[in-house]
């Protein structure tokens, strides 16, 4: 089971540091603050928070559009710049990745071995683009990760039960849909474990958490609370010092 971080304020936040290397830093934030997207960066409160539970270290932000493209993190990129991705990788040491969701399912992905990570936003639509599979690709050619060594983490999205779709998904995702009360729902978290199985990766280095943000209260749901709701963050960091 992932391991819960106990906060100074009481509250808990999810993290899998235990699942991954130690040199790997992990965590989901909760509804104690906010991590909505702003044009101008971090807002002072998001940054503040940055700094007490990862350090201050350069964040890459990004844009997220819905699609299947996974950013590289190379020298010239600008912390604090926006990069339109759904998903990030990098080998650089003290540098925060991080992505957005409110439903949505992020995964952490880690080669221990060539030492690369990446976490990355898969709504529908980038599920629908095999954006697990274009993640795992770039982790093979770009940084020469091996299928069988990768591990990746699910962080909380609305489960198969409560996430009710339209029709058209039984064509989109005819394995990963059924129909309950007359009613089509869509089973995220398979359908992105199925993409990363499909490219190698074994089951037994997936680890689901099992949370479910539109029954959970103390993480942000686009479907229970509508379009006004916050966003969850999930962050990963390779450590250069324990």
């Amino acid at each position: 089971m992932p391991l819960i971080w106990n906060l100074k304020s009481s509250k808990t936040m999810l993290s899998f540091n235990s699942f991954f290397p130690d040199s790997v830093l992990t965590f989901v934030t909760d509804h104690q603050i906010d991590f909505s997207f702003y044009e101008g960066g971090l807002s002072v409160e998001q940054r503040s928070f940055l700094k007490k539970h990862a350090g201050e270290y350069p964040v890459i932000n990004v844009r997220q559009v819905h699609g299947g493209d996974v950013l590289i993190v190379n020298d010239d990129m600008v912390a604090g710049t926006f990069y339109e991705a759904d998903g990030v990788l990098t080998n650089k040491t003290d540098v925060l990745l991080c992505v957005r969701t409110a439903d949505c399912l992020s995964v952490f992905l880690c080669d221990p071995i060539t030492k690369v990570i990446g976490v990355v936003h898969a709504g529908w639509r980038g599920t629908q683009k095999n954006i697990m599979g274009h993640a795992v690709h770039q982790m093979i050619e770009v940084y020469g990760a091996s299928p069988g060594h990768i591990k990746a983490a699910f962080g909380p999205c609305i489960c198969g039960s409560c996430y009710e779709v339209g029709t058209e998904f039984l064509d989109y995702f005819p394995r990963h849909t059924h129909q309950k009360n007359n009613k089509v729902c869509f089973d995220l978290v398979a359908a992105n474990e199925s993409q990363l199985t499909a490219e190698g990766v074994l089951t037994e280095n997936i680890l689901k958490s099992s949370v479910c943000t539109f029954e959970q209260t103390s993480y942000f749901s686009y479907r229970r609370d509508g379009k006004n709701t916050g966003r969850i963050l999930s962050a990963i960091m390779i450590k250069s010092k324990p």
